[in-house]
């Protein structure tokens, strides 16, 4: 599948990083949430329906995005990715789209772009 545009994109309820390979070099964009921070807690803090609710505008941006890839690896420390994936599955325009979920903790850039090479090594067209 040489050529298939991929991203890697680590998040929380706050915050994505995407990370792409362009013209041989990693780049990474920002989407911020309208609620960063909302709360100080864990996921478990966070239940219900109405939670998930808030960021569906967050997710939506995000799945516009995501709709330009072939392969897609979300990761990060929350269920953030998780709630993610139930919108996109939910939508036939991303069955087509590899999407995988991978736990990970807060990182840098750097981290971030290391996880991005390891994922897809040997998979990434550096011709980009």
């Amino acid at each position: 599948m040489a050529g298939n545009k991929k991203t890697g994109i680590w998040m929380d309820h706050s915050v994505a990083y995407l990370t792409e390979l362009r013209n041989g070099m990693l780049e990474t964009s920002i989407i911020n949430s309208l609620h960063s921070n909302p709360e100080k807690g864990t996921d478990r803090d966070r239940s219900g329906n109405g939670m998930e609710q808030m960021y569906i505008p967050y997710y939506r941006r995000l799945g516009e995005v995501i709709s330009n890839y072939d392969e897609v690896v979300l990761f990060g420390p929350t269920d953030a990715r998780l709630e993610l994936l139930k919108i996109l599955r939910g939508n036939y325009l991303f069955s087509k789209i590899k999407i995988e979920l991978k736990q990970a903790p807060k990182m840098s850039r750097d981290e971030q772009h290391d996880f991005f090479r390891d994922h897809f090594k040997g998979r990434l067209n550096t011709e980009n």
